[in-house]
């Protein structure tokens, strides 16, 4: 785990990182402000969604707003900004919300920063929490997860970065659609053939299997999906990693 303040890391179940400084301060928006999440998405359950729904496609953009049952994610810098250098969003994110499943991405680097409620953190073998103010940067390579660890109910609100940009505003388009479809839904496993073509295209691994044997494994599941219809992208949940909508061939 990188530190952005030059101190140790903590031991577990102490606060992670420092203090952020003012280099990621949210553009024209209030740390104060929530946002309206009250209205939240009906989980509708059908069959996995057809590789060509109906439904325009809305390229990922600065300002672009996407939301999950318990998650609303804004769109401030895309790769198309930073010429694929960065992927800069913020979230806020619903007290009830389940830990995000420990996941490792290969080649990216990945800096949480917390505008406001507290972040329960896991990066490899260290744990903690961050406060308002306070962040983490977890180098590639490195398993790891977070949470809402907030004790009075209120949205945690945090700053995410990842170096380099790659192609991941499909990969949140899309599991966010599925979410909102019902499809990943949490104490449920997910078909594992709706996964594989997106662990593969957006090289994002599960944390604990090798990932020489997930870079194996998972290609073969991926291309068995596409043949029943799963993608990596889908039109009606955003741009996805070809920029028409329609995932991989």
């Amino acid at each position: 785990m990188a530190w952005s303040t030059g101190r140790r890391p903590a031991a577990p179940g102490s606060r992670l990182g420092g203090r952020a400084g003012g280099r990621v301060a949210v553009r024209g928006r209030r740390r104060e402000r929530a946002p309206d999440l009250d209205a939240r998405p009906r989980r509708r359950t059908r069959a996995p969604p057809p590789s060509h729904p109906p439904g325009g496609v809305t390229v990922a953009h600065a300002g672009k707003e996407i939301e999950s049952p318990d998650t609303k994610l804004v769109f401030l810098q895309t790769a198309a900004d930073t010429n694929g250098e960065l992927l800069r969003f913020e979230q806020f994110v619903r007290p009830d919300h389940a830990p995000v499943p420990a996941h490792v991405h290969g080649r990216q680097e990945e800096r949480f920063v917390v505008l406001s409620g507290r972040m329960g953190v896991r990066s490899g073998e260290e744990e903690g929490v961050l406060e308002a103010g306070e962040e983490v940067v977890v180098p590639p390579g490195t398993p790891h997860t977070f949470w809402n660890a907030t004790r009075t109910g209120e949205v945690l609100h945090h700053v995410v970065e990842l170096r380099p940009a790659l192609n991941s505003e499909g990969f949140f388009e899309t599991v966010f659609g599925l979410q909102r479809d019902g499809l990943l839904v949490r104490d449920r496993v997910p078909s594992p053939l709706m996964m594989a073509p997106i662990a593969v295209e957006y090289e994002n691994w599960l944390a604990g299997p090798p990932i020489p044997l997930q870079k194996l494994l998972l290609p073969p599941l991926a291309l068995l999906g596409r043949l029943l219809g799963y993608r990596a992208s889908y039109p009606d949940y955003g741009d996805g990693p070809t920029n028409d909508g329609r995932g991989p061939a």
